[in-house]
């Protein structure tokens, strides 16, 4: 276990200091949120007392993902461009999950990410998630996702971190309202049917937020594939 507790440690413990070190340095007053811009120009204000509530809570996961000797949070490098969802593997007590190399500022929400679920496994969610304490499936994926958002944004607006396109996207998408479909196409190997029912029963929705995103990064959004003959979803 000791062992178990240095790895964490060296997990964890720079991230602490890059995430959530503001709170840290003797400030009397929880700083003002900056504006968030991507390169498309669209603009988000967060809510101040939003995101202080959203760095309480995010301060009790990373300090239970430090201090918690129960279990164990591996954080591996890749040479992939990965989405917390893309690589995450639990067994037991011991969550491990990969992200891009190189890109330090991104830890927090990937760590944050695999606790959820950690958590959930264990059946531990109501402390860390009570409004989806009972939830499953997709609907947990959503609750867990809006969470790893929020955190995202604290990041952004608070804590200056650098820009990274597959949080920011999640970002954006859950902010202007389009957390569904993104998660939808994102997560179509895990939620496939529901992939299936969206492309039947609200194709109009799915092609609306494909415009929008594609307008906001000049990218497809992930998991979209595209037909040679009219562009669509498939």
């Amino acid at each position: 276990m000791v062992s178990r507790m240095f790895q964490r440690r060296m997990a964890v413990g720079a991230m602490i200091l890059l995430f959530v070190g503001v709170g840290c340095s003797g400030q009397a007053e929880f700083p003002n949120p900056r504006s968030v811009v991507i390169f498309s120009g669209e603009r988000l204000q967060p809510d101040a007392e939003r995101m202080e509530e959203a760095d309480r809570w995010l301060r009790d996961h990373l300090d239970d993902i430090e201090r918690n000797p129960s279990f164990l949070i591996e954080l591996h490098r890749d040479d992939r461009v990965l989405r917390p969802w893309d690589a995450l593997h639990i067994e037991g007590d011991t969550a491990r999950i990969a992200m891009e190399r190189g890109v330090a500022d991104a830890e927090t929400p990937f760590l944050l990410y695999a606790h959820f679920r950690l958590m959930a496994e264990r059946s531990e969610l109501e402390e860390w998630l009570p409004e989806a304490a009972e939830a499953e499936g997709f609907e947990l994926e959503r609750a867990i996702a809006q969470r790893i958002s929020d955190a995202w944004l604290l990041g952004r607006s608070i804590y200056e971190t650098q820009a990274y396109a597959p949080l920011d996207q999640l970002l954006y998408s859950a902010e202007f309202g389009y957390l569904e479909p993104y998660l939808v196409l994102a997560q179509t190997e895990r939620f496939p049917e529901l992939r299936e029912e969206w492309e039947a029963e609200r194709e109009d929705e799915l092609e609306e937020f494909v415009e929008w995103f594609r307008t906001q990064f000049e990218t497809d959004p992930p998991g979209l594939e595209v037909e040679d003959e009219d562009d669509g979803v498939r």
